[in-house]
């Protein structure tokens, strides 16, 4: 997992240096960063047996009633 807190950080780093340093940036380098999270996250998923569509829709359920209360006061 620690390949996936670089590539984070690479993408921190390129918006960083977009910012607060006014550097032009490359959106191929940036979609580069992006693909290796995922790759990463994908195994890390693999590695668990995760069933990611299930644990995600059960996840979306837990935070709507979670949050319920929210939306009931907009």
């Amino acid at each position: 997992m620690l390949v996936a807190v670089e590539a984070l950080g690479e993408l921190s780093r390129i918006r960083k240096q977009y910012y607060r340093d006014r550097q032009s940036f490359s959106v191929e380098e940036m979609k580069h960063e992006l693909i290796d999270i995922f790759v990463y996250f994908m195994q890390a998923c693999m590695a668990l047996k995760m069933d990611l569509e299930k644990d995600f829709l059960k996840k979306v359920k837990h935070n709507k009633e979670r949050f319920a209360h929210l939306k009931s006061t907009e």
